[in-house]
């Protein structure tokens, strides 16, 4: 007999090449509902994308993974919702090569990236840095048909 859940989630974790597929299989997990957490925001802040490669993709993953769901038949529910996203760094420099390796930063651009991160790193009374963004996050939800 096949294993059933009464509810399946996924947050901020949908990163695989064949998503129809574990899409499909997560409706046919779920006896009650299934909830997707996703961003709702340009993953690199829009500034930033302006300095570091001279134009802005936007990026809505949750269009995405909405029509394909819609394709398959599966009418989900979509709620965008506001919270400020919180990234913690010791220093500067841990804050600009964890920033270089996430937004894959030309080496004639990192200059750039060290200068807007001056600008908009945040520091605590314990000397942290933030960045704090804020963002959009969609969640995407349906009952199944069991």
């Amino acid at each position: 007999m096949a294993c059933s859940y009464n509810l399946v989630v996924a947050s901020f974790s949908l990163f695989m090449f064949d998503i129809k597929n574990a899409l499909l299989k997560m409706n046919s997990l779920a006896s009650g509902s299934v909830f997707l957490f996703l961003s709702a925001s340009p993953w690199v802040d829009i500034d930033l994308q302006k300095m570091l490669y001279g134009t802005v993709t936007p990026w809505s993953d949750f269009v995405f993974i909405y029509n394909i769901l819609h394709d398959a038949g599966i009418l989900a529910n979509v709620e965008i919702t506001n919270y400020e996203l919180k990234q913690g760094f010791d220093d500067i420099e841990t804050a600009t090569s964890k920033c270089l390796q996430t937004y894959r930063v030309p080496a004639e651009k990192q200059g750039i990236l060290l200068r807007y991160l001056q600008e908009n790193l945040v520091e605590d009374d314990y000397g942290k840095l933030w960045f704090n963004r804020k963002r959009k996050m969609a969640t995407i939800w349906w009952k199944t048909s069991k």
